[in-house]
Parts: structure tokens; sequence; C-alpha cells
């Protein structure tokens, strides 16, 4: 289970991490968080890759060090988040009025062709805002990038301690290794799928959906201070919510990967439910290297590294459409 759970970080260092920032719209400090990123992935690999210890640990500190940046860059996010959605039109004038807009639902078609890029999915608004807070700014997918850049340290942590062969807080390593697996994944890739797909479905149960996703991880790694049993009610929460955002993905079906990713939770939420009510209830469950090469492997590839390339497919579609360079593109490619 050791190799298994090294090549799940490794893929979430190389290719989740990366594709997750290219979906966040102005993203404070994107350019210096790309141009550094490989030096971060390149420690983050010699530090899984060498014999743990304390010069494993340095280096996976090292990618901890640009985890941190990139946390700060979501905080800056934050604050950005916390004064918008009070806002006018860079053009307007003084006897301009501003009419929020009315909230809408999304048809399957409008889903379709939804990219990260379009008017307004995670984040760009192109126009002047004002110091004030109000509750639409504070609705789970504007949030959603933001959650998912601090929880990259808190997967950084769990990869130091692992690797240094130290039982923070006193879990076991293996703990402390699915910890940096599970918030790659669950906190971060996860985070922004859920962002992406409440912002383009627009209802109110797709907003309480991503909410759960987005606090469910915390609960969970906060719950392992405590009990199994307290673990369930987030896990139960977790896949709810993730299962919830899937359906209008399969009542569209905009491409093959953002299709395989809705079609990827289905089955693995369950296993994670069973497996965290066995450990609960001392009831027969699979055992956690089973969990892990089924639920944690079909997460990972299928729901967050599909559901990942298929948002940006979706951008780059648009973004061509826009440029005036192909026709409208309904549906991204394989």
């Amino acid at each position: 289970m050791a190799l298994l759970l090294t090549g799940v970080q490794l893929l979430a260092v190389w290719v989740v991490v990366p594709l997750g920032l290219g979906l966040v719209a102005d993203l404070p400090g994107r350019r210096a968080l790309r141009w550094t990123h490989p030096l971060g992935a390149l420690l983050a690999t010699a530090g899984l890759l060498l014999p743990a210890g304390p010069v494993a640990a340095v280096c996976a500190a090292g990618y901890g060090a640009w985890c941190l940046g990139a946390a700060a860059s979501g905080a800056v996010l934050l604050s950005r988040v916390a004064r918008e959605r009070r806002s006018e039109p860079t053009h307007a004038g003084p006897h301009h009025r501003h009419h929020p807009a009315q909230p809408s639902t999304a048809s399957p078609h409008d889903l379709a062709q939804a990219g990260p890029h379009d008017p307004a999915l995670l984040g760009a608004n192109g126009r002047r805002t004002s110091a004030r807070l109000t509750a639409a700014a504070l609705r789970p997918h504007a949030l959603a990038p933001v959650v998912a850049l601090l929880s990259l340290p808190v997967a950084a942590l769990g990869m130091v301690a692992s690797r240094g062969g130290w039982q923070l807080f006193g879990f076991k390593l293996v703990m402390l290794t699915l910890t940096s697996v599970h918030f790659h994944f669950a906190g971060f890739g996860a985070a922004l799928i859920a962002g992406l797909t409440a912002r383009a479905v627009r209802t109110w149960w797709a907003e309480a959906a991503c909410a759960t996703v987005l606090v469910s991880p915390a609960l969970i790694g906060f719950a392992f201070f405590v009990s199994p049993i307290a673990q369930l009610p987030g896990v139960v929460a977790l896949s709810m919510g993730v299962v919830i955002l899937a359906i209008p993905i399969l009542r569209s079906r905009p491409d093959a990967l953002r299709t395989i990713s809705a079609l990827s939770v289905l089955v693995p939420m369950v296993l994670a439910v069973w497996w965290t009510t066995g450990l609960a209830f001392d009831v027969p469950h699979l055992s956690l290297a089973w969990t892990a090469a089924t639920h944690g492997v079909v997460n990972a590839l299928g729901y967050t590294v599909c559901g990942l390339l298929g948002w940006r497919g979706a951008a780059d579609q648009n973004a061509l459409h826009r440029a005036g360079k192909t026709g409208v593109p309904t549906r991204s490619g394989v």
C-alpha cells in the first residue's frame, strides 16, 4: 500500500495541483506560483522517493513552503471575495443605478457549455467593486478556491511528518500519509470541482451541496482527534455533497471527462461510508489497503483528474470561441 500512496501523492503534486491552479480566476501571484511549482514538485518527489528521515522531510518541507505561498494567495483571494458583489460596471456614470442579477437555473445545455472562465466561474467579474460585504460574496462557490488553496499546507504537513518518520499528534505514519492524500484530493481537488459545478448549476441546492464539500474535509480531519464515530457525519456529508453535484453533470452530459468524473463518485463514496461505519461500530468492512485501492484510486483518477481535465477543456474551448477561432463549443473533446 505504501507504493500506491506514494504514487497517488505524486499524481496530486504533478497533475492535480497545477490543473487546479489553472481553474482559479484572477489568482493572486499566479505567475510566481506557476514558475515555482516545478521546483516545489521536484522537492516533493525527492521527499517521497528518498528513505524516510530528516533529508526526506526537508525536501517535503520545500514543497510545503510552496504550499504556504499558495495559501497566501488564497488569503488574498478571500479578501477580494469579501469586498465583491456590491458592484457597478466600470463605465457607469453618476446616475447609473445597479440592479442586482436575479437568480436563475442553468439548463443542461448551459452546463454543457460552462467553463471556468465563463462570465463567472470561480471568481472573475471585471467590475468595479466597493468594500461592502454582501451575502452574495459568501456563496459557497465563491469560497471554493479559497478553501482549496488553504488545504494545501495541511496536505504538505501530513507529507512532511510522514516522510520524516514523526508520529505527529500521536498518529501513525500511514494516517499522516492519508492526511496528505485526503487534503490534496478532497480538500483541494473536490473543492474546486464542487465550486465550478455549483457556479454553473446556479441553484440553492447546488450551493448547499458545495458547502458540505467545502467543510467536510476539515470536519473529518478534526474528528480523527476524537473517534471513528465522530468521523462518520463528515464522511456522509462529503459523500452526499459530491453525489448531489454529480447529478446535474450526468443529466447534461457535457463531455466525456466530466461525465466520467461524475460517475466515478457513486460507488467509491459508498465504500468510504462503509469503511468509516465499520471502524465506528466494529462491523465487517474493507481493509484500509482495499479501501485505498478502490475508493482512493477511483476518486483520484476518475473523479478528480478527469473532472479537472474536463473543466480545463471546457475553458479552452470557450476561450477559442470568444477569440473567434472556432464555432460554438457545446462539448469539449476527450
